[in-house]
């Protein structure tokens, strides 16, 4: 059980790692000189959103299994 819950946490991690620099570089090519904070926090929203729900399903598959 401990590991399972250590793989995911694992999971998370690497996913939100992942998401959150996407949307940044995503962020920083459109922006482009512009500082547009409303972008920035929708990106990092959108992001956080992706994480949490790839987390989700990645535990679901895990407890299948």
């Amino acid at each position: 059980m401990f590991s399972i819950t250590a793989g995911i946490l694992i999971v998370f991690t690497v996913i939100n790692i992942i998401t959150n620099h996407y949307h940044i570089t995503m962020f920083q090519r459109q922006s482009a000189g512009q500082h547009g904070m409303d972008q920035l926090n929708y990106h990092l929203e959108q992001a956080q959103m992706q994480s949490i729900i790839l987390t989700c399903l990645l535990a679901i598959a895990v407890a299948c299994i």
